[in-house]
């Protein structure tokens, strides 16, 4: 397996797996023709969609570390706004070339498999390429648009991030070192709106960002880090691992939605407590050395496993209806037929990783030049 680069913190990237590994739990449902009992028992106990959140604040964290002291050193306008088109050229280098080809894929797969779904697939297909699915798929929810979910159903969340990191880089460099308090305000905001608007939680919960960047921005700060480290990850020492497996239950557990709009903002503080233990890669996470390749290996994977496993899941689903489930004997019918699908969505996730994902994130680098 190959390990990332070691400008990556591990401890990020196996966090990066645990959040892919909850999104692929979360949507098992969607290979079966009919849902199982099992999806409909986990339903009631647990709910797994946190591992969205959990991406939101490592994104805001990860990326946040090195664009926050780059924005502080702009002085000129020229240089601001340089600033922010390189990073948004980056942005699109490295996200679009995939989320654009599985969205045609998923669109291919709806055309063969429910051709009656097609048009309202073209509408979501649409709104995915324009980075608004969020709105797209909120409209529907609210009785005004056309949705049907199957081909890009997972776009909602790119489309928010994307939305956040167009009007990032300009806080940055506008507010400068006040961005943090418009941030805060933010984070403080979204508990009452959540409460207040919980079908709006679902699709624009942007407290996950907002937690990411602050993180990002104490990490930043080196007297304050180093605090942090001294007189807080320290003394937990060998104890931390208990807070990171308290966190990692929870997000489930908090998801449920039995508090409404603030199961959001709690499963986004349950994932920065992790992102924050994993921030500093000294093993607080307490995952166990022989799982770490693979989650390291998973996790560096993780976007195109995100947009592999829907049109994936879509096919086996059409494969279900068609009865190849019941073609497997009958103690496998769940286990074989969800090993099955994973296994062609790391397939198909590792050829996207090498040679779509990789080649254009590197171009992407050099393209702003």
């Amino acid at each position: 397996m190959n390990t990332p680069p070691r400008d990556k913190i591990l401890d990020i990237e196996c966090l990066r797996a645990f959040a892919i590994i909850y999104t692929l739990v979360a949507h098992y449902r969607f290979i079966y023709a009919e849902t199982p009992h099992w999806v409909e028992w986990m339903d009631k106990k647990v709910a797994f969609h946190g591992g969205v959140d959990l991406f939101f604040v490592i994104s805001g964290f990860v990326i946040s570390k090195n664009l926050i002291p780059t924005a502080r050193a702009q002085s000129e306008l020229a240089a601001k706004i340089r600033f922010i088109s390189q990073f948004w050229v980056r942005r699109v280098y490295r996200l679009w070339p995939s989320s654009w080809l599985w969205a045609f894929i998923g669109l291919g797969v709806v055309a063969i498999t429910d051709r009656s779904a097609l048009t309202a697939n073209v509408y979501d297909v649409t709104a995915a390429l324009l980075q608004v699915y969020n709105y797209h798929a909120y409209s529907c929810m609210t009785g005004v648009g056309v949705c049907s979910h199957l081909a890009v159903g997972v776009y909602w969340s790119l489309s928010l991030e994307e939305q956040f990191y167009i009007a990032l880089p300009v806080l940055l460099v506008v507010a400068r070192s006040n961005a943090k308090w418009v941030l805060a305000a933010l984070l403080v905001l979204s508990v009452p709106v959540h409460n207040s608007f919980p079908l709006l939680g679902g699709f624009f919960r942007w407290e996950a960002f907002c937690i990411g960047v602050l993180l990002a921005w104490l990490y930043a700060n080196e007297p304050v880090r180093t605090s942090f480290v001294e007189h807080l990850f320290k003394p937990l020492g060998r104890t931390a691992w208990l807070a990171s497996y308290l966190m990692l239950f929870a997000i489930p557990l908090v998801g449920v939605g039995a508090l409404g709009g603030a199961s959001y903002s709690l499963t986004a503080i349950c994932a920065g407590v992790l992102v924050a233990l994993a921030s500093v890669d000294r093993g607080y996470l307490g995952i166990p050395r022989v799982l770490q390749p693979f989650l390291v290996w998973v996790g560096a994977r993780s976007y195109s496993i995100y947009l592999v496993h829907s049109a994936v899941f879509l096919t086996f689903k059409a494969l279900a209806v068609r009865g190849w489930r019941e073609a497997l004997p009958s103690s496998l019918q769940h286990i074989g037929w969800i090993g099955l699908a994973t296994a062609v969505v790391l397939g198909l996730s590792e050829l996207n990783f090498r040679f779509v994902e990789s080649r254009f994130r590197h171009a992407g680098r050099a393209a702003p030049a």
